[in-house]
């Protein structure tokens, strides 16, 4: 090398960074580029492949500078505004790629038509332009450009914020299952679609796999609210995975916005599954309840009072039909409250104090009532305990 001209080295240089630059060793290249002198016939290529390796490796600023001086090369100037378009897409410069990549598309070719349309679709994305986004993507496709999850994910949520569901279904459902935050995303979005078509059984199954993730905790907690809350409405028999989803929901997104709703609909699982005692404690942490609470309760109370009444703890019914004696919202309750609260004085021994109740619930009370048949009886008995003998006839 110490031996030749400086002509041939350049030669020399330039024919051996090519030879390392296409063997992939493009640290060793970049030396032998490095030694292009800025008044050499081969300045443009040795700038050229300086600036790609740059590029190649992410760094953008040294690259965008290497390009750059590339913009009146007769060679590589034709080149030259695409790798600029995508470091500035790379860079996060959406305006630039929107203003810049739409003139590049109708003197690109073919090839690069494809990989403009691509970028500029994901540019429109970023940009809040969605119907534009989508058009881009659609004409990526049309080139031939390939559909993988990225492109199926942006082209599905534009469709889906179109309100264009059956399509976005399609696309979403594509990505729904990679397990990543792709994918939860896409599971989350594709739930509403599913919501908004009515299809309540699908959407639950996605908001569930949105839920089992955790790459972003904002999609999981609205998702396992929304899987949650879908169990609920659903009924039948799962009622119980809808308790178990909402408690786990209210446990671990305490602080959520949803959570009192969270809690309501966890109380009317609760009702509806029959287990008054769990029912009853979630109500009772339920902050500032609303008349429908209040309503809810008096109901809960009741039928707890029941369970604790053929228990034997008639000191815990009393504590419970107090509770629903508090919250008088719907009249059976209200008058079958008195009767309990008789029955379980009669238990207690106390006769004086069931006495006035039993009269109570017969006046509010229809005759053909079983409890009200009931309370005769036992409002008989109390007067024939007390010998009151013609009440009790």
């Amino acid at each position: 090398y110490k031996a030749l001209s400086r002509s041939r080295k350049e030669q020399y240089d330039i024919r051996m960074g090519y030879v390392a630059f296409a063997g992939g060793d493009y640290r060793k290249a970049y030396d032998y580029f490095d030694r292009i002198g800025s008044r050499s016939e081969y300045v443009d290529h040795a700038r050229y492949y300086k600036a790609y390796i740059d590029y190649a490796e992410g760094r953008y600023g040294r690259a965008k500078q290497g390009f750059e001086t590339l913009a009146r090369s007769d060679a590589y100037g034709d080149v030259v505004p695409y790798y600029l378009l995508q470091i500035e897409f790379r860079e996060n410069n959406y305006d630039y790629v929107v203003a810049n990549g739409i003139p590049l598309l109708a003197k690109a070719t073919e090839a690069r038509q494809q990989e403009i349309s691509r970028i500029v679709s994901e540019a429109y994305f970023h940009l809040g332009d969605y119907p534009k986004a989508l058009a881009y993507m659609d004409n990526y496709a049309k080139l031939g450009g390939e559909m993988g999850r990225e492109e199926l994910y942006l082209a599905g949520y534009c469709n889906y914020v179109d309100r264009d569901y059956p399509k976005a279904i399609d696309r979403l459902t594509q990505v729904a299952s990679g397990g990543d935050e792709l994918a939860q995303n896409a599971s989350f979005h594709l739930g509403d679609a599913y919501l908004q078509m009515g299809d309540k059984k699908k959407a639950m199954s996605a908001f569930a796999l949105a839920a089992s993730d955790d790459f972003d905790q904002a999609i999981r907690e609205e998702a396992m609210f929304n899987y949650g809350k879908l169990q609920y409405e659903l009924g039948g028999g799962i009622f119980n995975e809808a308790i178990t989803t909402l408690d786990n929901y209210i446990k671990e997104f305490p602080d959520s916005p949803r959570i009192n709703e969270a809690r309501e609909i966890l109380l009317a699982a609760y009702f509806n599954s029959r287990n008054y005692n769990a029912a009853y404690e979630a109500i009772r942490q339920l902050p500032d309840p609303d008349n429908n609470v209040k309503m809810a309760l008096q109901k809960i109370a009741y039928f707890r009072a029941l369970e604790c009444f053929e228990a034997g703890d008639y000191d815990r019914t009393l504590e419970l039909l107090d509770v629903a004696d508090a919250n008088r919202y719907t009249a059976k309750y209200t008058a079958l409250t008195k009767f309990w609260r008789a029955e379980t004085y009669v238990r207690k021994g106390d006769y004086a104090k069931a006495q006035p109740l039993y009269e109570a619930y017969v006046a509010l009370s229809p005759s053909n009532e079983r409890e009200n048949r009931m309370a005769q009886y036992n409002l008989g008995y109390c007067y024939f305990n007390a010998k009151q003998w013609d009440k009790a006839a």
